[in-house]
């Protein structure tokens, strides 16, 4: 799909992709007002940065792509992040690029699949409104700040095979009070849970080999 190839194609309300595209082109769907679903097809391997800007009914995403690279620039859902309210995530899913999910701020469940493997940088940070997670035993790799500024978040559930809890994983998750710490995990990494201030207890495993900079300030 080229560039503006659906620009301003206001009467619009859902839009089916077929499942073997490639390329979805800068502003391939903006000011689409009326546009309310999208789904991303398992095949993508190009998305334009800004390919849903003005799309203002807009409220929810499939994401299917199956291991799409962590995007470089931010989300190409960032000027629509704040008013989408519901995501689902194909169950062929490897990876979660970064960026993709910051700040949609309305989101309040998510529901990983077992594809998964690795999840990029700061991949939810700022969905403000995320009270749970549970992130599958099939993930192995987890990006700096994932789940930073989740501030509703109360619990969480990390996989039993990660060796490394990054940098700011969850920063500033003031209302986190559980979360386990994997057996397998040797390091958490600076901030991993800087302002965590309703923690209430965590268990530190025989493992452990490094706690990082203010990683429980």
């Amino acid at each position: 799909i080229g560039v503006e190839a659906f620009d301003s194609c206001v009467s619009v309300s859902q839009i089916d992709l077929p499942s073997q595209l490639k390329t979805i082109g800068d502003r391939a769907f903006c000011n689409c007002v009326s546009l309310q679903h999208i789904t991303i097809p398992q095949s993508i391997t190009s998305l334009g940065a800004t390919i849903v800007n003005g799309c203002k009914a807009l409220r929810s995403i499939n994401w299917d792509a199956v291991q799409y690279p962590d995007f470089k620039g931010g989300s190409p859902f960032a000027a629509v992040a704040s008013q989408i309210n519901q995501v689902n995530i194909g169950n062929q899913v490897k990876h979660l690029p970064a960026h993709v999910f910051n700040g949609m701020y309305q989101l309040t469940q998510i529901t990983l699949p077992n594809s998964l493997q690795s999840i990029g940088a700061n991949a939810f940070r700022y969905c403000a409104e995320l009270k749970t997670i549970s992130i599958p035993n099939s993930v192995l790799t987890i990006g700096a700040g994932a789940l930073s500024y989740c501030t509703a978040l109360t619990e969480a559930k990390l996989p039993s095979g990660i060796s490394l809890i990054p940098e700011e994983l969850f920063n500033e998750c003031s209302h986190l009070k559980t979360v386990n710490i994997p057996s397998s995990v040797k390091t958490i990494d600076d901030y991993a849970f800087n302002a965590c201030n309703s923690l209430q207890n965590i268990t530190l495993l025989m493992g452990l080999q490094t706690i990082g900079t203010k990683a429980f300030q």
